[in-house]
């Protein structure tokens, strides 16, 4: 909701936030998260003077199973992380959105009334504004300036979505502040999807949108790609013995696109060989069926390509049935088997 910087005071410091905060970020953090909240809105206020708030989270997302198999309309088990980027978003007038942000760059200003992709731009935040305003206009729904102060704690290059997050984050401020709220997780997804393919450079699927966009544990079948089926699971069986840890382990994915985008073009061109558009429906029988034949075309890595997504979608279905029955230790076998 839009409100006073004075009502937003208020809430956080009450009683009435520690629900918020917790489904959010956990219990436990609830000191350390109103802080976080608070020091936004009043670095906001001091950037942009504006008392008519509206504050935003989008959260990185992990992969719990079916890695690589969304771009080929397979299935996969994701969550969303209680790491996010969080915003304060003021509307502004004129045709200018500003960004100010902790986590991610410089001050940035986009005219958003400029559509067209800037060479300059591919890999960097600007792409990702100018993308997913543009994909609003496509679809015709409206736009309009605004002032934003982004904090980031799910950072670029940690293998955490956070190029999905900081999109889902312009494309949810856009909705709420200019479309009543109405368009859903999918739509935004898909919104935001078009601005990192078209705009940002990086040939993706749908998955980390998605989880970003509707949040939770999801099971996400991308059999219909632009309308996938989409599960809640609320179950999570590892509570008293487990905790999912997120590691810094000091590596980034920042220059990993080229060899990301390797990866489903391989497994397209295994897929077409065998006469499919997409991985989606082969089986290992069908490859060793044409084994001599496919080698000589694709190569032997794309065929690996194509076995791990046939393994990896069938995987994600047993997955999903582990954690409904509150299986710890089953779905931990197919975790270390995948």
């Amino acid at each position: 909701m839009t409100a006073s910087i004075g009502e937003y005071l208020e809430f956080f410091a009450g009683e009435r936030s520690s629900a918020s905060l917790v489904t959010l970020y956990g219990p436990g953090v609830q000191a350390a998260a109103r802080e976080r909240c608070v020091s936004l809105l009043h670095r906001h206020l001091r950037r942009f003077g504006s008392d008519k708030i509206l504050m935003l989270s989008a959260p990185g997302r992990t992969e719990l199973g079916g890695n690589h198999t969304d771009h080929n309309h397979g299935r996969v088990l994701a969550a969303a992380v209680n790491l996010d980027c969080l915003a304060a978003i003021s509307m502004a007038d004129g045709d200018r959105i500003t960004l100010v942000s902790e986590g991610f760059s410089p001050e940035m200003t986009i005219d958003y009334r400029d559509g067209q992709v800037q060479s300059s731009e591919t890999g960097r935040p600007e792409a990702l504004v100018r993308g997913v305003v543009a994909a609003f206009r496509q679809r015709g729904h409206a736009v309009g300036g605004f002032d934003a102060s982004i904090h980031a704690t799910c950072l670029p290059g940690t293998g955490l979505s956070s190029s999905a997050a900081f999109s889902i984050l312009i494309a949810a401020g856009l909705n709420m502040l200019f479309n009543d709220n109405r368009l859903t997780a999918t739509e935004l997804a898909l919104i935001a999807r078009f601005a990192e393919n078209h705009y940002f450079g990086k040939p993706c699927g749908l998955m980390d949108q998605l989880a970003s966009a509707a949040g939770h544990i999801l099971l996400i079948d991308f059999l219909s790609p632009d309308q996938p089926a989409i599960e809640r699971l609320d179950s999570w069986p590892f509570a008293a013995n487990y905790r999912l840890a997120v590691i810094d382990t000091g590596g980034s994915h920042v220059n990993l696109t080229d060899e990301y985008a390797a990866i489903p073009r391989e497994m397209s061109a295994a897929a077409a060989a065998l006469g499919r558009t997409f991985a989606r429906g082969l089986t290992v029988d069908d490859l060793f069926a044409c084994l001599p034949e496919l080698r000589a075309g694709v190569g032997d890595r794309a065929i690996l390509r194509l076995m791990h997504f046939i393994g990896e979608n069938q995987r994600v279905e047993a997955m999903a049935r582990a954690l409904k029955d509150n299986a710890a230790e089953d779905f931990l076998a197919l975790v270390r088997s995948s």
